[in-house]
């Protein structure tokens, strides 16, 4: 893995790219972060799926208000005596984050894939966590032509107040969707979840969402206390499974 720097309309975003051994070209597929920010449990988990076959792009879709590392004096794996420290630092950014500037980036990331020579043209993949849980939907959206599959894992806001919650975007997708909630979630409660599903049934494109029992916000997280790992290998198989079925060209 490697740190890159990724010009985009607002500066420059601090970013890391994976790839498999070999020249490829591989199916390209962007990484969006949680809100804890890049970090060795987000990169691991990067270089497990570039080993899969794919190149995949973290950016740090805080770059506006802060380079990575996000998070600083704590040691990760983290007790739950560490999240306070986290929220503490994490919040402010949160709540400056724009949903709408966090999508342009995106666009800036699609054109960097699209001009590596290890990446192939075709159409990409995005997945995300947390709050990239919901911006790669959005940007499933905002992009239709350029992704051929999304997947989000324990995202909040996914039901929201106005036109721009992503469980009103979801028509406007032509990728193959996947959402696994965490059915103890605080920030994603069961009936957001019975309104999110309901929409995704009505979507065209392919779709499939799930909850996880006793899951709790976090739970793929193996550096955060919610880490659950018998949910997290499950949402692995269903991130690898959607991969496989609709990016051509990666390793079965």
């Amino acid at each position: 893995m490697r740190q890159i720097a990724i010009q985009t309309a607002a500066g420059v975003c601090d970013a890391w790219l994976a790839q498999p051994e070999g020249p490829g070209p591989w199916p390209g597929v962007i990484f969006c972060m949680d809100a804890v920010g890049p970090r060795e449990q987000l990169k691991t988990m990067a270089e497990n799926l570039a080993r899969e076959g794919y190149v995949v792009l973290l950016p740090n879709i805080f770059y506006r208000q802060k380079a990575a590392p996000i998070v600083t004096g704590i040691s990760f794996p983290a007790d739950g005596a560490a999240i306070p420290k986290i929220l503490e630092q994490i919040m402010p950014l949160v709540e400056k984050f724009k949903p709408k500037e966090g999508v342009e980036d995106i666009g800036a990331c699609l054109e960097f894939l699209g001009s590596q020579p290890a990446v192939r043209p075709e159409k990409f993949g995005i997945f995300g966590y947390c709050m990239g849980g919901a911006l790669a939907i959005r940007a499933a959206a905002a992009y239709p032509d350029s992704f051929a599959a999304v997947a989000s894992f324990h995202a909040g806001g996914l039901v929201a107040e106005g036109e721009a919650s992503p469980h009103r975007l979801l028509p406007k997708l032509k990728a193959a969707l996947y959402v696994g909630h965490a059915d103890q979630d605080p920030h994603m409660s069961a009936e957001q979840i019975k309104v999110f599903d309901e929409a995704a049934a009505r979507m065209r494109a392919p779709h499939r969402t799930e909850t996880y029992a006793g899951a709790p916000h976090h739970f793929t997280m193996a550096d955060l206390p919610a880490y659950e790992p018998r949910a997290a290998a499950r949402h692995w198989e269903r991130l690898l499974e959607l991969f496989r079925a609709n990016l051509c060209g990666a390793i079965n």
